[in-house]
């Protein structure tokens, strides 16, 4: 381990196992930046490829579900199929078509859309902010019972499955099928600069709409315009997607997550439990900090502007939080998971998901153990030494001189009215530099986080 000759000053980073995606659209509005593919991809344990197969054996023809691709002359005819509507868990209406761009909403005025619409049908949604899928309006009128609107759907492209809604219908005349919102377009084939004039020709593209009130997502996670957790979308789409593979008999489909023994109650809640001190789900907080919240003004004295956070309110069986996020984001808006403490659960967690590990002891030669433990867990589950980085807590008292007196009865008292675990170095700079050497080299450490004495208002 190197030793770094700056200690940063860190900010105690919490990071809770239920803070939702969410998001605020209009950061995503833009053609070349809406949300990454992860936000809406299904997850890894859905049978994708078994399902394209299934898709394309489906054979009976739901009412009103013929439709042309374009509206040239001869085109490609494609028939919504029924085979799947009528499941007890899962139903849905499969098709195989091309995809083309839809941008009617509030980004009607995008690259080739010259005849786009403000409105979409259940609102004014954002085509490159949310992953939606149009069908033609005859059909969307026609099974209207079933498919209220804002359905969750998916499309499986390029051997991927993403999660969408159902957002708009298609009201030209001849109807077509085969449409979907430019994010959901350009994140199926984002080399081919698709547009609203230049779409995926191949009709190789399923689609799959599921059907029912339980289907629908709920304005807590969608307004007008835009979706607002992706987490809602993507959890629904994956219980209804393992639904539809259970009841196509399909590998991967099951509707209960894998369960295990977990370390204390509620260590799993919100997340499938794949071992004694794992949880196999990444949850994370997002978007909680506008880009322009952070200031770090010295002049006058304002680190963050509370009015660009988002609180975060969230309440489960075992954990509850109302409450900003208290780290800044990093310049990528990328999560750091630090890991704090060294208990056993903790070392378990720390050795396989930390980025940064905060640990503490009033001696390093009793740090140097526990970190030890660490790395050597790290090293079992294949998390390299490197990946991680440990940093202790220490409160420094420095002085021009060292001749100020080590320890006195006033001296001990001042230490616990400092408060946390970490030591506390008393002297000139020289000394204290000198005691965070020995610190490093003893406990074997990558760096100190110097804790504050005050805190700021």
């Amino acid at each position: 381990m190197s030793f770094k000759s700056s200690f940063p000053i860190a900010l105690l980073a919490m990071f809770g196992t239920g803070f939702a995606q969410s998001v605020d659209g209009s950061k995503y509005n833009n053609p070349t930046a809406g949300p990454p593919a992860s936000y809406f991809a299904a997850a890894t344990t859905i049978p994708v490829a078994a399902l394209q197969t299934a898709a394309a054996k489906a054979s009976t023809a739901a009412q009103s579900a013929t439709y042309p691709i374009n509206g040239d002359s001869g085109a490609k005819k494609v028939t919504i199929h029924s085979d799947w509507s009528n499941f007890s868990e899962g139903a849905a209406f499969v098709w195989v078509a091309d995809m083309d761009v839809d941008c009617d909403g509030i980004d009607y005025k995008c690259k080739g859309n010259p005849d786009g619409q403000a409105e979409t049908n259940f609102g004014a949604l954002a085509a490159y902010e949310v992953p939606f899928i149009v069908i033609p309006d005859k059909f969307g009128t026609k099974y209207a019972s079933v498919l209220p609107g804002n359905n969750i759907g998916a499309v499986i492209c390029n051997g991927k499955m993403f999660y969408g809604i159902y957002g708009d219908t298609d009201g030209d005349s001849p109807q077509v099928i085969g449409e979907a919102s430019w994010l959901m377009a350009r994140t199926c084939f984002p080399n081919d600069d698709l547009n609203g004039n230049a779409g995926h020709g191949a009709a190789d593209v399923t689609y799959i709409l599921f059907t029912g009130k339980d289907a629908v997502l709920p304005s807590s996670a969608l307004n007008k315009n835009y979706i607002t957790n992706f987490t809602t979308l993507r959890s629904m789409g994956d219980k209804l997607m393992s639904s539809l593979a259970k009841s196509l008999n399909l590998s991967g489909g099951t509707t209960t997550p894998p369960s295990g023994s977990c370390s204390w109650a509620g260590h799993c809640a919100g997340a499938s439990c794949s071992d004694e001190n794992d949880c196999s789900d990444d949850l994370t907080g997002e978007e909680r900090w506008a880009d322009d919240a952070l200031q770090e003004s010295a002049e006058t004295g304002v680190y963050a502007n509370p009015s660009r956070i988002n609180y975060i309110h969230h309440h489960s069986e075992h954990f509850k939080f109302d409450g900003p996020h208290i780290l800044a984001p990093s310049p990528q808006r990328t999560p750091f998971l630090f890991q704090a403490g060294t208990s056993s659960a903790g070392v378990a967690f720390g050795a396989k998901h930390a980025e940064g590990i905060f640990v503490s002891a009033p001696l390093p030669h009793i740090l140097a153990s526990r970190i030890k433990a660490i790395f050597n867990e790290a090293a079992r589950v294949g998390h390299e030494h490197v990946d991680a980085r440990v940093h202790s807590t220490i409160n420094t008292l420095s002085y021009q001189s060292s001749d100020v007196p080590s320890w006195t009865p006033r001296n001990i008292g001042k230490r616990i009215s400092i408060g946390g675990a970490g030591p506390i170095p008393v002297g000139s700079a020289s000394t204290v530099a000198d005691f965070l050497e020995e610190w490093v080299r003893v406990a074997d450490l990558d760096g100190l986080d110097i804790g504050y004495v005050q805190t700021p208002e």
